[in-house]
Order: C-alpha cells, then structure tokens, then sequence
C-alpha cells in the first residue's frame, strides 16, 4: 500500500501491548477495524520488543490479515504492513521514550485528559526518520526499561494496564506531529482514528 493512498484515507488504529508480546484479537476488535466505508483503513498498532537485531519499535498490521486468536511476536512480525506513513510515528515513539522530562510528566498523570497535556506540542521533536543503529536501539531498550519499572513502582501490579493507555497517549500525539488530525478513543476500538491529513 503505497503512502498516498493512505494519507487518503481514515486511518483506524488498535493499540496492544503486551510485555510478553502476545496479544489476543477478539470479534470486538475486528468488528472495530473494520468499516463500509472505501475511505477507511484499519490497523493493529502493537509493540515488540523479542527481536534484539531491532530493538523496541511499534509493529503495524493490517486489519484484513488479523483472525479472532492469539498472535506471538513472530507471527506478528510475518504480517506487518510496509507502511511509509508509520515510520515516521514509531521514529518519534523513540524519541518520546527516551526524553526523561516528558515520561515525569506523563507518569505523573491523574486522569487521562488529553486536553490538559497542552505541553506536548512544544516539544522539538520533528517527524523525520533519524538513524536507526546499534546504539539507538539499545538506548530505546534500556528507556523502555525504565520506564515500565518505574510504572511498576508507582501502580504495582495495575503498571502493565496502565503502559497500554500512555502508549496510547504517546502515538497520539506521535501521530500528530507527524502531521494527522487525531482522536483517541479510551472505551472502544479503535482507539485511535486519524480524520485527516493536515495540510
């Protein structure tokens, strides 16, 4: 799928993660990505961390390709979608986890309102693919480290739960800067949906 044509479209994601990167898809999920409507895209947004040659980085699935079962790494790696839109998002993804002021402040969050997190659109981060090596990638593991043990400390065993809805937050805005119109969805699938490409 080319990068025009889904800049042209709604895109519909689905954000799983799993610290044993398997996720389960149910009829619910499905049924959430899909749509009747030819100008709509939907996708699986999961986060894999099993391949050390390629450090942390989100893994994007077309929604045509997923079954109601469990999916390992592996399997999810087969399907991912060759997506140019996405490379840009998960580069910044790696930018956010590594920046220690912005995870204080996102751990620091009561509720998650994404209206008060006016904040995030004055960091400097640009969409632009940097280098991805060795010593990148290491770095992106040891800040996802840090940061789930710090989630650990301050929620116990309600950490893991709450990673999946700052994931959320973080490709929120990931998608943003990247230059879509979107909105986050904290009750349903999907539970993000891009309205359209900023001009």
């Amino acid at each position: 799928m080319s990068i025009q044509s889904v800049e042209q479209r709604e895109l519909l994601i689905e954000v799983k993660c799993s610290r044993s990167c398997k996720v389960k898809i149910t009829d619910r999920d499905i049924l959430g990505l899909q749509s009747d409507r030819k100008s709509s895209q939907g996708f699986l947004a999961t986060l894999v961390t099993t391949n050390q040659r390629e450090g942390p980085h989100w893994v994007l699935v077309n929604a045509d390709q997923l079954a109601r079962r469990h999916y390992n790494a592996k399997q999810l790696l087969s399907l991912k979608a060759d997506v140019e839109f996405w490379k840009p998002v998960d580069y910044l993804w790696g930018e956010a986890i590594q920046n220690e002021g912005l995870m204080d402040r996102l751990l620091a969050l009561r509720n998650i309102d994404l209206k008060s997190i006016k904040w995030w659109h004055e960091l400097p981060f640009e969409p632009e693919s940097g280098p991805h090596d060795a010593v990148r990638k290491l770095k992106l593991a040891e800040a996802l480290k840090r940061f789930r043990d710090r989630l650990d400390e301050k929620h116990q065993r309600g950490g893991p739960r709450r990673e999946g809805f700052l994931h959320q937050i973080i490709l929120h805005f990931c998608l943003e800067k990247a230059g879509y119109n979107t909105v986050s969805n904290y009750s349903g699938v999907p539970d993000l949906r891009t309205l359209s490409k900023k001009s």
